[in-house]
C-alpha cells in the first residue's frame, strides 16, 4: 500500500473510534444526569420532608402558648393556672430555701414557655421587650439593675419592678397552700421583695427590717437599711439569669411541684364541677357557696354564667 491508502485507513479507524467515544461518553453523561437528577430530587424530597417536620414541630410548639398581651408586665388572667403551679413549685424551693433557684425558674417559665414570642429577648446581647406589638431596646442594667450593686437613687428605675403583679399572684397563691408556714423565712423575705409596692397587698406584708419598710421607690430606705440593697441586688441578678440562661427544668424540686400542682388540680375541677352542679340546681342562688366559688373562678376552675355577669355589671 502507498501512503495516501494508510493515511485513508487510519484516519478511517481514528473517526469510527471517536465515534464509539463520543457515543460512549453520551451514555455515560446520560447516567450522570440521571443519578444527579435523582440525587436533587431527593434533597428536595428531603428538604420538603424536613419543612414539612418543622413546621408540625412548631406548630405542636405553640399550641399551648398564648398571643402576648399589650402590656407583658400586668397579671394576665389568661396563666391562672400557671400561677397556681408556680406556687406549688415555689413551696418545694421555700421549704428547702433555694429561693435564688426558684426566681430563675419563675423568669424562664414565664419567658420562654408562656406565650408565642418571648416576652423579654436577647437580641444582640442587648435586652428587648414588647409593649403593644413593638419590641423596646434597654440595656440589662436597666432592666435588673447593676450587677455591681444597687445604688439607692436609681433602684426605682429598674424596670422589672413592674413585673411585681405576676409575683403577688403566684405568693397569694402559695400563702393558700397548707406548708407555707414552714418555708424558710429567707425566701419569705426574698418574696417581698420580689412583690415591690405590691408587698402591701398580700397577707404576707411588705419587708420590714431595722424599722424600716422596704419601698424600691424611696431610695432613703435603701441608705438606712443597707440589707435591702443586698436583697434587691440578688433577686434582681437571680430574676436575670432566668431570663438569660434559664434553668434545668428536670430538676427534682419542680418536678415534685408539678406532681403536687397536678393532684390539686384534680380536686379543684371536682370542686368546680359540684358548683356548678350546685348553681344550676339552685338556679344561681349561691350566697352559701359564694366565697368558695369566687376563689375557684380566682383560680380558674369556675366561670360564673354570662347572665350573672351581665347582671351584676348592670347593678
Amino acid at each position: 500500500m502507498d501512503a495516501d491508502e494508510l493515511l485513508q485507513q487510519l484516519s478511517t479507524k481514528f473517526d469510527l473510534f471517536t465515534g464509539q467515544v463520543l457515543e460512549k461518553l453520551d451514555c455515560i453523561r446520560a447516567e450522570v444526569n440521571k443519578l444527579s437528577e435523582s440525587q436533587r430530587k431527593k434533597r428536595g424530597q428531603d428538604a420538603d420532608r424536613k419543612r414539612i417536620q418543622r413546621t408540625k414541630a412548631r406548630q405542636q410548639r405553640l399550641k399551648n402558648l398564648l398571643a402576648l398581651p399589650k402590656n407583658i408586665w400586668y397579671r394576665d388572667d389568661r396563666i391562672k393556672l400557671k400561677y397556681l403551679q408556680y406556687a406549688h413549685v415555689g413551696i418545694h424551693f421555700g421549704l428547702s430555701g433555694d429561693w435564688r433557684t426558684f426566681f430563675e425558674y419563675l423568669a424562664h417559665d414565664w419567658n420562654t414557655g408562656t406565650y408565642q414570642k418571648k416576652p423579654i429577648a436577647k437580641i444582640s446581647n442587648r435586652c428587648h421587650w414588647w409593649e403593644r406589638g413593638l419590641r423596646h431596646d434597654v440595656t440589662w442594667c436597666d432592666m435588673f439593675g447593676s450587677e455591681r450593686g444597687i445604688q439607692p437613687k436609681a433602684a426605682n428605675e429598674i424596670k422589672w419592678w413592674d413585673w411585681s403583679s405576676h409575683m403577688l399572684a403566684v405568693v397569694k397563691r402559695m400563702q393558700s397552700l397548707p406548708d407555707w408556714p414552714n418555708v424558710n423565712q429567707e425566701f419569705v423575705r426574698a418574696c417581698q421583695v420580689a412583690m415591690g409596692q405590691y408587698g402591701a397587698c398580700s397577707d404576707v406584708g411588705t419587708l420590714k427590717l431595722c424599722g424600716t419598710e422596704f419601698d424600691p421607690t424611696d431610695h432613703e430606705c435603701f441608705e438606712k437599711v443597707p440589707k435591702f440593697k443586698w436583697y434587691t441586688l440578688h433577686v434582681m441578678q437571680a430574676f436575670r439569669r432566668g431570663i438569660c440562661k434559664g434553668v434545668d427544668e428536670n430538676l427534682e424540686l419542680i418536678r415534685l411541684g408539678k406532681t403536687t400542682f397536678l393532684a390539686h388540680c384534680n380536686e379543684l375541677q371536682k370542686a368546680g364541677t359540684h358548683m356548678k352542679f350546685l348553681w344550676d340546681l339552685k338556679k344561681g342562688d349561691m350566697a352559701e357557696h359564694q366565697q368558695q366559688c369566687t376563689a375557684l373562678s380566682d383560680l380558674g376552675f369556675f366561670d360564673f354564667p354570662e347572665s350573672c355577669a351581665i347582671k351584676t355589671k348592670t347593678v
